[in-house]
């Protein structure tokens, strides 16, 4: 994915500053952490608007040796181990463009199997956190990899962490904690390392802007404010929900007339209310 793509290179630097700012602390703790939110709360978006500021990282670290790499579960075309491990190597190799790391992965996609493609991984990382780097894997949906987890599975994570313990960490981005997810495998405190979590709460109103400026700068239009206020009233803070809102409201021309028969009788948003 290139990062200038994203819309989040847009948003203000002071958007979700306070989660923004925690979020980063646990990142430069070295331990990894699960971020948490309900679906349609925006969880993507901070991810991403962190994956498109690696100065924030930078700054705290005193460093510009950074790598931040997300890795979507969504992109997965099969939810195997060995598909996980090569996409995990996959996306190093396209955030690189080192030949040294190219050749892992073509040497893993001759033997095509698990080991050797989570092997290869191991070596990347070790490869690049001796050049200097700190390398952050952003693991965006996780809980859709809920069929792989397994004891072993995040043994193999920690194995991962464990090449270089103070210059890779992960962030997974979750709508429950792991430990709910998978009770059988984090019983009796086994896997600690993988306790850390942050609970990001619905967007406040300012934080909400960036999101319907995303509409407005889509549809060339201006939004009254009084429209603004209705959205973030509706959507309760949840950035998808809040889009919903505003595609309801384009198809009656914004009108400001039966704002709760519309809104009601919306199937996407009745759904969405009904998930929320």
């Amino acid at each position: 994915m290139n990062n200038y793509l994203l819309n989040q290179t847009t948003y203000p630097i002071t958007y979700r500053k306070n989660d923004v700012q925690e979020i980063i602390k646990h990142l430069v703790s070295f331990q990894p952490v699960t971020l948490i939110g309900l679906p349609r709360v925006g969880i993507a978006r901070i991810l991403r608007f962190i994956l498109v500021h690696p100065k924030l990282l930078q700054e705290k670290l005193k460093s510009n040796k950074i790598l931040l790499i997300e890795i979507d579960i969504n992109d997965l075309f099969e939810l195997k181990e060995k598909n996980f491990w090569q996409l995990v190597l996959k996306r190093i190799t396209d955030n690189t463009k080192d030949k040294v790391i190219d050749d892992l992965y073509f040497s893993s996609a001759k033997t095509n199997d698990a080991f050797t493609y989570f092997d290869n991984t191991k070596i990347a990382v070790n490869q690049l956190c001796k050049s200097g780097y700190s390398v952050f894997l952003l693991f965006n949906r996780f809980d859709r990899a809920m069929s792989l987890f397994t004891y072993l599975f995040f043994n193999h994570l920690q194995s991962l962490k464990d090449t270089a313990k103070t210059k890779i960490n992960f962030l997974f981005t979750s709508n429950r904690p792991l430990e709910y997810l998978s009770p059988d495998v984090f019983k009796g405190g086994n896997l600690e390392v993988f306790s850390q979590k942050y609970f990001l709460k619905p967007a406040a109103f300012n934080d909400l802007l960036p999101i319907i400026d995303e509409f407005e700068r889509s549809r060339k239009i201006n939004l009254d404010n009084k429209i603004k206020d209705i959205v973030y009233q509706y959507s309760g803070g949840h950035a998808q929900y809040a889009l919903l809102i505003l595609q309801a409201r384009e198809k009656r021309q914004f009108d400001q007339k039966i704002i709760d028969i519309v809104l009601k009788n919306d199937l996407p948003i009745f759904q969405q209310g009904k998930e929320l």
